[in-house]
């Protein structure tokens, strides 16, 4: 028995595009908001820190939470931009790969 399918260029984008969303767009969103929040913090922790310089001030803890929330939206800004030139590589592979076959067993 054969299952004999007609190769569709658009249906295949929309379906990588969709299994790519599926496991980055949470991530997409959670860290976008925490980058917000990271320069808020590192910005008011700067102003406390050039106010008054003092070595137990909040202004540094400010600072370091501030870095803690925008350092994973930097690393995972640059894991995610990577992981979809690698993704846009495959489909092209893909798609020019059943150009000459009309119909894939």
């Amino acid at each position: 028995m054969k299952f004999e399918l007609v190769f569709d260029k658009d249906i295949y984008n929309k379906q990588m595009d969709l299994l790519f969303d599926l496991a980055w767009k949470r991530k997409i969103a959670y860290y976008k908001n925490s980058q917000y929040l990271g320069l808020i913090l590192i910005v008011i922790g700067s102003a406390m820190i050039y106010d008054r310089p003092n070595i137990f001030g909040g202004g540094y803890v400010l600072i370091f939470f501030g870095l803690s929330n925008l350092l994973p939206f930097v690393y995972y800004y640059f894991k995610i931009k990577l992981d979809y030139k690698k993704i846009e590589n495959a489909k092209k592979e893909e798609i020019e790969f059943p150009k000459g076959v009309k119909k894939l067993v």
